[in-house]
């Protein structure tokens, strides 16, 4: 790889990493907040239905409640942040470029990977990912 492209990646990689505090901000709540619910449904649920349902059956409903609380959680998380198809996006551009820099037969072109860094820039604007400058 010449100095220029080299030069060229460095300029890409940077304009991308100011997007990845606010990227894994975002990937962190939509996934540690409906675990932590989870979590306290399982804690709390089965202690106040056990007396109006056996044991059995609370601890079976308790579940049932974890994984709508997993599920649409998630969902509805996701469908308001997109931290997941945007780390998605980031992780594309990311094996392009380690593709590139480690020059294997099969890297992308300079292009491919600029056009793949620009549609998660494009992607994480879209979003409303505020890009964070400065350390």
């Amino acid at each position: 790889m010449s100095d220029n492209q080299q030069a060229q990646l460095d300029q890409i990689q940077d304009s991308v990493r100011v997007y990845l505090p606010a990227l894994f901000t975002r990937l962190a709540l939509t996934t540690v907040l409906p675990i932590t619910v989870a979590l306290l449904v399982n804690a709390i649920l089965p202690i106040l239905i056990e007396s109006f349902v056996p044991l059995s059956t609370a601890t079976t409903m308790a579940f049932a409640a974890n994984l709508l609380v997993l599920f649409f959680g998630w969902r509805m998380l996701e469908n308001r942040t997109h931290a997941t198809s945007l780390f998605v996006l980031y992780s594309g551009y990311s094996s392009q470029r380690r593709a590139l820099q480690n020059a294997r037969a099969d890297a992308p072109s300079l292009a491919t990977v600029q056009q793949s860094a620009q549609r998660f820039i494009e992607a994480a604007r879209d979003s409303g990912l505020q890009p964070r400058t400065g350390k």
